[in-house]
């Protein structure tokens, strides 16, 4: 299957396009049909569709000066019927009671049995017949044909291309296309660096011009046929009771250091993970799988008989003359240089003794986020080039499906932004856990990305700009997702930036984005299908900046801080017309928020109180706020015009902390037993409480919410670590990470390399695992 890779700039995206209709072939009585070379993407009276929905590498080219589209995706769209003959290499039209025939690799074709001579032969490109645009459109097909500035116009009447419209066309399906050819990637590459190219202030400019895709220069043989179609969105996990990773979407999962699977417990630490039994509380360490040298761990999943590890991992040419001479193997380096892979390794763990690498995939870059849908696995990086002038522009890659050996990206893999300069690359791969010899597949653009959300259909990944004219700006581009098929699905960009993954949510095919503007206030901006604004609520709460945000359905939720943490509720039902219904105000503010049961929203975040000193007079005088210690609030939302804070708590004093505050991964909800758990350093509390020593507490906090009231179940002190580590103490051994997790009526506290086990009822402990021998 051929890997798929387009490189996604993170600024000046102007356009509107996205989610598209099944396929171009799908509409009917089609009169207008325009294309641009090097666009996946078509406008079908005047509806954004893709080009080849079961291959999104498909797209007008140019081939010894002559422009070649693709055959089918063409005569389809025009209500033709389309066959290829694999032995006999021709491919057959029939259109209006004519029949025509190309015969691929010949410079000829006929209709009805008459021959007619080409200028060049069609040929097979990305497993797809390309013939020339004037043979198909005006001879067979009978339409009105003109090319103009790269855009190309097939339609019933002629003179269509005007100044207006291409500007149109090109805003709409050519402002990410197909690179070229490598002088034109590293042409862009390099202006990177040019003070006098039109761009702003983070080296990005509007969108435009022609990016003229060509054709590669030895097309090779293939067949016609399409890749494999839709699939069906998986099943959610059993019900089983046990914990699973706090993810945003249901359905999709999101990696993190701790898992279980309801019987056994993994551990991802620096190097390595370690896979423990449950057992009831009864612990034992059942394996550690170390990792190769200069790989560390980010995140982990399990499935099954599979246990994921992604990370990155670093590799130094220096003296070790093995990698200098894999290093000249794959392109002629320069000068020393270390270089940063992302990477995914793939374990089967049927023995949980003795896990075994089942496969593995890496790409140059660092390693962003991930999502997991099914048994495929998404991976997001960002590669820099660092040395653009005489290095390797594209970044490389490897998979174990390929036999391991590392190649570089495809030109005519590679989307660009025309006029757009960049000296990176964002990556989106997706790998099939399941099927050790299925290769991986990936969509990238040239420039960068970071905050993710992705649902079962669609992923978007956003990034932050800064523009004189225009002050923050937040990119967001969209790829449409099936299966291991991932294809660029368009982009824009709103005023602001964004606060985290929570600020981005997709509803009856809208996304959703909060923003903020340090000196306008906070916004709420509604794309519609083709990533274009369909509605906008701004100037929320100016001077403020969004503390949390959550969207729910058709509603969102934000809070924003100053003095105060005002909770307002917007009403997101009618998408062209965002309003806020309801506004609350109370001390303190909430970094995030979790529904908790219907109509309820739980709070976690810290409380704040008012500074004062005297005036001149001997007045009091408020001067400012303090943090104070943290804070749950509970709210009730089912009256979007009346929030209420049912009840709070407040636990120690400033300095009060805990990783669920930012990380949402961090959180543990029993929602049966309406308990949520986490770990905290609770400062300033007084020293006759639990015997805390020195004001302060360090371990699991377990609160309660029965019906409208939040209380604190208990607490369990973090275990104490042994820090004496001797002598030659290989530091990779450490495992980083606290988290709770429950089997049943049994929590379970892993605190970095340490696991503890209670009784969920009156959280006596039952017993301890040290993971990590020092």
């Amino acid at each position: 299957m051929k890997r798929k890779i387009a490189l996604i700039l993170s600024m000046a995206l102007l356009l509107t396009m996205g989610v598209f209709p099944a396929n171009a072939a799908s509409s009917t009585q089609n009169s207008e049909f325009y294309l641009h070379i090097g666009s996946p993407l078509a406008l079908s009276n005047d509806a954004v569709v893709k080009l080849d929905s079961s291959n999104p590498d498909v797209a007008p080219i140019i081939y010894k000066g002559r422009t070649l589209v693709p055959l089918r995706a063409i005569s389809e769209h025009f209500d033709a019927t389309v066959d290829y003959d694999s032995n006999s290499r021709e491919a057959t039209i029939k259109s209006s009671g004519k029949t025509a025939v190309f015969p691929i690799d010949k410079a000829s074709y006929t209709i009805d049995g008459t021959s007619y001579d080409l200028d060049c032969e069609s040929i097979i490109v990305n497993s797809r017949t390309m013939v020339p645009l004037r043979a198909i459109g005006e001879n067979v097909l009978g339409k009105k044909v003109e090319f103009k500035d790269s855009v190309i116009a097939i339609t019933d009447s002629s003179a269509t291309l005007t100044d207006a419209k291409i500007t149109d066309i090109k805003k709409r399906i050519a402002t990410a296309v197909k690179a070229g050819s490598m002088d034109e990637l590293k042409s862009l590459v390099l202006a990177s660096n040019n003070a006098n190219v039109d761009q702003k202030a983070t080296g990005m400019g509007g969108a435009g011009g022609s990016g003229v895709a060509t054709a590669p220069a030895a097309p090779t043989a293939s067949s016609n046929a399409a890749v494999d179609g839709k699939g069906e969105v998986p099943a959610l996990e059993d019900s089983s009771d046990y914990s699973k990773t706090n993810t945003q979407v249901s359905g999709i999962d999101e990696g993190d250091v701790v898992k279980t699977d309801g019987k056994n417990i993994y551990v991802a630490g620096s190097s390595k993970f370690v896979i423990s039994s449950a057992d009831n509380g009864n612990m034992a360490k059942l394996s550690e799988t170390k990792l190769d040298k200069n790989s560390y761990i980010s995140d982990m999943y399990v499935d099954g008989s599979k246990v994921i590890i992604i990370g990155n991992r670093w590799e130094d040419s220096g003296n070790d003359v093995t990698i200098q001479n894999k290093m000249a193997a794959v392109e002629p380096y320069p000068y020393h240089r270390s270089r940063n892979f992302t990477f995914i390794k793939v374990y089967d763990v049927t023995d949980l003794t003795a896990p075994a690498l089942f496969k593995e995939y890496e790409v140059e870059g660092t390693y962003t986020s991930s999502r997991k849908n099914g048994n495929n696995v998404y991976l997001i990086s960002n590669y820099y080039i660092y040395n653009y002038q005489d290095g390797p522009i594209v970044p490389y890659f490897s998979e174990s499906a390929s036999g391991g050996v590392e190649t570089s990206m495809a030109v005519d893999d590679i989307m660009i932004f025309p006029g757009q300069p960049a000296q990176q690359y964002l990556t989106v791969s997706a790998l099939d856990i399941s099927d050790a010899g299925s290769k991986t597949e990936a969509e990238a653009v040239l420039g960068s990305g970071y905050t993710t959300y992705m649902n079962d259909h669609a992923l978007y990944v956003s990034s932050y700009d800064w523009a004189p004219d225009a002050g923050e700006l937040t990119k967001v581009v969209k790829f449409a997702v099936d299966g291991k098929a991932i294809s660029y699905a368009g982009s824009n960009e709103v005023p602001g930036y964004l606060l985290n993954q929570f600020s981005m949510d997709e509803y009856n095919g809208n996304l959703r984005i909060a923003t903020t503007q340090w000196d306008k206030g906070n916004n709420i901006y509604v794309f519609g299908d083709s990533m274009n604004v369909v509605g906008t609520l701004s100037g929320i709460a100016k001077g403020e900046n969004i503390y949390a945000v959550r969207f729910m359905n058709s509603v969102g939720y934000l809070v924003t801080y100053e003095t105060t943490d005002p909770l307002f509720v917007v009403d997101l039902s009618n998408p062209s017309a965002p309003a806020v219904k309801g506004e609350l105000k109370i001390p303190g503010f909430s970094n995030y928020l979790h529904p908790v049961g219907e109509n309820k929203l739980l709070g976690i975040g810290n409380d704040s109180y008012p500074i004062y000193k005297k005036d001149a007079n001997g007045n009091d005088v408020e001067i400012g706020t303090r943090t104070g210690g943290l804070k749950l609030s509970l709210f009730d939302v089912s009256d979007m015009e009346n929030p209420k804070e049912l009840s709070s708590l407040v636990l120690g004093d400033s300095g009060s902390y805990t990783e669920a505050m930012y990380n949402h991964k961090a959180l543990m909800y029993k929602e049966s037993d309406g308990l949520i758990g986490f770990d905290a350093n609770i400062n300033g509390l007084s020293s006759s409480k639990d015997n805390e020593d020195n004001n302060s507490f360090n371990g699991a906090l377990l609160i309660s919410i029965a019906g409208d009231k939040l209380t604190e179940k208990g607490r369990i002190k973090a275990a104490d670590q042994n820090y004496n580590y001797p002598d030659g103490f290989d530091y990779n051994e450490l495992i980083y990470g606290r988290r709770l997790t429950y089997i049943g009526d049994i929590l379970y506290y892993v605190q970095d390399g340490t696991i503890c086990s209670y009784n969920l009822s009156n959280l006596s402990q039952i017993s301890s695992l040290k993971l990590v021998n020092y």
